[in-house]
């Protein structure tokens, strides 16, 4: 961090403060804002399932399969994960 913004424990509980205050996303509305109004932003939005991975062990997981709430046959043929 720049010598000129000070210690950085005084930045991080200035920006805390902010975030707290949802001063920060009042900035991110505005700019957000002014670009989609001058045509700057796209609001295209795109989700990569290859990031979305349950583990083994994750809360619901049974072995016994006969007994899980949703069963696994009960899952729509359109659905990659369930």
């Amino acid at each position: 961090m720049p010598a000129r913004y000070g210690f950085w424990q005084a930045v991080h509980g200035l920006f805390q403060r902010w975030q707290q205050g949802r001063s920060v996303q009042h900035i991110i509305t505005g700019l957000q804002a002014q670009t989609a109004a001058a045509g700057l932003i796209g609001w295209d939005i795109s989700i990569d399932a290859t990031t979305v991975r349950g583990h083994q062990h994750a809360p619901g997981a049974r072995r016994d399969f006969d007994h899980q709430a949703d069963p696994l046959n009960a899952e729509p043929a359109d659905h990659a994960f369930g």
